[in-house]
């Protein structure tokens, strides 16, 4: 029991040094002060004596504090960064829709004006009805009664009748109105049907570029590999593996230029529907085809997309034969002549796509 005290003496006192005591009032008895102060089983510990800081500890609790502040600089610094990034990306996500409405709104807005700037009463109409203002006020003046009881009704009858001839007017008007919105968006649909049909005979293009550009790599590499197999084998199946490459790359870069011959074709169609469909009857005079000319016009197209494809085959060995040189060195010619031709396809029917795009 004396060994808990003597460890818990120490707590106590520590935690009577740390803790304000409130000062008790003196009593002027002695008596009454020796009945409050009662005698301590234990003598009291002697107060422990603090001793006074280093001059180190400042210095580390500077150098802590100079620590904490460069990391809340550098914190803010990064997150400022970081809300500027984010909101610069949601400005660039954000652009296309933003140009949307902006289109809209002037739109709108040239709309507004074009029918601010219409009367909204015919000259008729104004005309007429001052017309039946005046009589039914002037009537009274120099007309019988019984006239007057008649004609005054009358005149508002007229009245009714013109406000209800235009309320038919601007029916008519609501109805016409309606019926070109849906045919405008039946339009919109038919050109996104044939934008997704070119999308969709595009989608070849870029694998025709990859394969034609990874063949005319690997004709870079045929002359080595074929010095490795050269002791193995005969000259024939050593000529084949230089052929290899540029008619795998020639094949890709025709197949590119049909599928952009196509997709050109739905793409014009989309641009020319809303030009054909809205299009006034002088314009349509102009460029009027009939049933046979639509057919021998489909047939000119049929023909010159299987021409495309069998001319798109001749520019890379043309080529290769014009140059000068070794077997290995015509092939990675005419490879990468075909990777070229493959990628001049893919240009074209990607502006052509992007037209369909802004037109549709």
């Amino acid at each position: 029991r004396q060994s808990c005290w003597h460890l818990l003496l120490p707590l106590a006192s520590g935690l009577r040094l740390a803790a304000p005591t409130p000062a008790r009032p003196r009593c002027a008895s002695p008596r009454l002060a020796a009945v409050e102060q009662p005698p301590s089983a234990f003598p009291a510990p002697a107060a422990a004596s603090v001793p006074p800081p280093s001059p180190a500890e400042p210095a580390a609790s500077g150098a802590q504090q100079q620590a904490n502040q460069a990391s809340e600089a550098a914190l803010s610094v990064l997150s400022g960064l970081g809300e500027k990034l984010s909101a610069a990306g949601e400005a660039t996500r954000s652009m296309p829709v933003e140009v949307s409405l902006q289109r809209l709104q002037r739109d709108m807005a040239m709309l507004d004006q074009a029918a601010g700037a219409r009367p909204q009463v015919s000259q008729t109409s104004f005309l007429a009805l001052s017309l039946t203002v005046l009589v039914a006020g002037v009537a009274p003046l120099g007309l019988s009664e019984k006239l007057v009881e008649v004609l005054v009704p009358s005149m508002s009858a007229i009245s009714a009748a013109i406000g209800l001839s235009a309320e038919f007017n601007g029916k008519v008007e609501v109805a016409r109105g309606k019926e070109i919105a849906a045919v405008t968006l039946q339009a919109a649909a038919e050109a996104e049907s044939y934008l997704a049909q070119a999308e969709r005979a595009k989608a070849i293009v870029p694998l025709c570029v990859g394969i034609a550009t990874t063949f005319s790599a690997f004709a870079l590499l045929a002359p080595a590999f074929v010095a490795e197999l050269a002791p193995k084998v005969g000259a024939s199946i050593i000529t084949e593996i230089y052929l290899i490459c540029p008619v795998f790359a020639v094949l890709s870069a025709a197949v590119a230029a049909l599928a952009t011959q196509e997709s050109i074709s739905l793409a014009s169609a989309a641009i020319g529907l809303g030009a054909r469909r809205f299009s006034s009857s002088q314009d349509v005079g102009r460029t009027w085809l009939s049933a046979t000319e639509q057919i021998d016009k489909a047939s000119l197209r049929a023909r010159a997309k299987w021409s495309s494809f069998a001319v798109s085959v001749l520019p890379a060995p043309f080529l290769a034969l014009l140059y000068p040189g070794s077997l290995e060195f015509r092939a990675i010619v005419a490879a990468a002549a075909a990777a070229a031709q493959a990628a001049y396809s893919l240009a074209r029917v990607e502006y052509t796509l992007a037209r369909g795009v802004d037109a549709v």
